[in-house]
């Protein structure tokens, strides 16, 4: 994770109003934000990861597609988590899993250092999500899809605010939960 990708995001999380601040209260803000435990023994970091997790099961929807620039209308997410929720399942302290709210994927998220999780989602499940289980797995199309980062790879995971969950994976868009009310 670039440190311009993190400057950018907490901007947008903070609203860019750290910029009258000292470089010393940003960064504050920011490890108080994302999580960080700046410098911290690994054993410090790993217990910080099953602090945040530990409060994050529940319902949660996609925030980022339907904001208008900050603003979550009450009647959408209403709709969206009636429609569309996520739901975070705590397999032990250190992994979990999203779960559509048709069942139909559910990708396991396991810690691997840092804010680092690995994640993966089951073959067999993704070939029934995009219809694909027919089609040999010798059609380059299909295999290519299979194998993408969309359903197995490595992520960051933050809690800047205990009713968002941030996924940030290299090379995808951001990921911005909101937790259902």
């Amino acid at each position: 994770m670039t440190i311009r990708f993190i400057a950018v995001l907490l901007l947008a999380v903070t609203g860019g109003q750290l910029s009258a601040q000292g470089l010393d209260k940003q960064f504050t803000a920011a490890t108080e934000a994302f999580n960080f435990a700046a410098g911290g023994a690994p054993e410090e970091i790993a217990a910080l990861q099953i602090e945040i997790l530990s409060s994050a099961e529940g319902t949660w929807f996609p925030a980022d597609p339907i904001s208008d620039g900050g603003a979550l209308p009450e009647d959408v997410v209403a709709r969206v988590c009636a429609d569309h929720a996520i739901t975070f399942t705590l397999n032990d302290p250190l992994s979990f899993t999203l779960s559509r709210q048709d069942g139909a994927l559910q990708t396991r998220y396991d810690y691997a250092g840092g804010h680092t999780y690995i994640y993966s989602t089951p073959t067999e499940q993704v070939q029934a999500y995009l219809r694909i289980e027919e089609r040999p797995l010798t059609d380059m199309l299909a295999l290519s899809t299979l194998q993408s980062g969309a359903w197995r790879g490595s992520t960051a995971v933050f809690r800047p605010s205990p009713d968002i969950l941030v996924l940030a994976r290299a090379g995808w868009p951001v990921a911005i939960f909101g937790r259902c009310p």
